[in-house]
């Protein structure tokens, strides 16, 4: 078994989500990441083309623009508390507003393998 608490949580700031509390990473465990983001604002648009990405909302709510490169289709969607996301490798997406308190859980399997720049969002 393997357990975290908040005191093994690690705080970044990143360029494209600002800051993020890592609560597991692939040091950890290398099927998967959990990440909790307080507060998140509207972020950077970008893709992951190795891992697939979950938004889970815990608090709050942000609004979500995805391109589908598979499908060539935009989309837009509102997510709140107790609501997800699936974002495949590779599906462009961007949180372009947020409430001014929300949390945000973001699962990445099987663990961050880095990101690209979106050029369609």
């Amino acid at each position: 078994m393997l357990v975290k608490l908040v005191a093994d949580m690690v705080k970044t700031q990143t360029v494209t989500c600002g800051e993020v509390d890592m609560i597991l990473s692939t040091a950890d465990y290398l099927k998967l990441n959990v990440a909790i983001c307080p507060n998140i604002k509207p972020t950077i648009a970008h893709y992951h083309p190795e891992f697939d990405e979950i938004y889970f909302m815990l608090d709050g709510w942000i609004h979500l623009r995805t391109y589908d490169p598979t499908t060539g289709r935009y989309s837009e969607q509102r997510l709140g508390a107790n609501e997800l996301a699936l974002f495949p490798m590779g599906m462009h997406h961007v949180i372009d507003q947020s409430s001014s308190v929300n949390r945000l859980c973001v699962l990445m399997l099987p663990g961050f393998l880095g990101e690209v720049p979106s050029d369609k969002l």
